[in-house]
């Protein structure tokens, strides 16, 4: 298996099933003793290493393959299922990615979510609805999105320069 493939299973594994964008810490524990018990066997420094980048707040396989793909760029990392409150302390969004100093935040979602991934009863257009709400309110609040999707991983110069440009530019002086 490789490192990527690793990281997505890891980080899929060590999701929290009762606690959404939340890590199960005693999972990771597990796995990290059974690494320490299998220090002899072939591939054990490519589980070590992918455990040790794998994230259980990752929320799906295209967030794990874009941690990835932010890492091998060089970008900083990002801070993972960030949730952002009003001032009344409601929650206004869980973002996917974060970069908190700078108030940036990136969300990637597959065609899943429009579709196989729908509440009953809930159409595409209300998700959609929804979705641009919830950017205006966070925009509101001064945060900087980046979306992408799946596709997007196959050209990840392109996708690692919006980001950094995204994160750059919070840090342009006022004109």
């Amino acid at each position: 298996m490789s490192f990527d493939d690793a990281v997505v299973l890891l980080d899929a594994a060590l999701r929290s099933p009762d606690h959404p964008g939340e890590e199960s810490a005693m999972f990771r524990a597990e796995l990290e003793g059974e690494i320490a018990r299998s220090r002899r066997v072939p591939g054990v420094k490519m589980a070590r290493d992918a455990l040790a980048f794998a994230d259980g707040r990752s929320g799906s396989p295209l967030e794990s393959r874009s941690r990835i793909i932010m890492w091998r760029h060089g970008l900083p990392r990002p801070v993972l299922q960030h949730v952002v409150v009003d001032d009344h302390g409601h929650v206004i969004a869980r973002l996917d990615f974060a970069w908190l100093e700078e108030k940036v935040y990136g969300e990637c979602d597959g065609a899943v979510k429009y579709d196989e991934l729908l509440a009953p009863g809930q159409t595409a257009r209300q998700v959609l609805m929804a979705e641009k709400h919830r950017d205006n309110a966070l925009a509101d609040r001064g945060w900087r999105q980046v979306r992408w999707m799946g596709p997007d991983l196959a050209r990840p110069k392109v996708l690692c320069g919006r980001i950094q440009q995204a994160l750059a530019g919070s840090r342009r002086p006022a004109a």
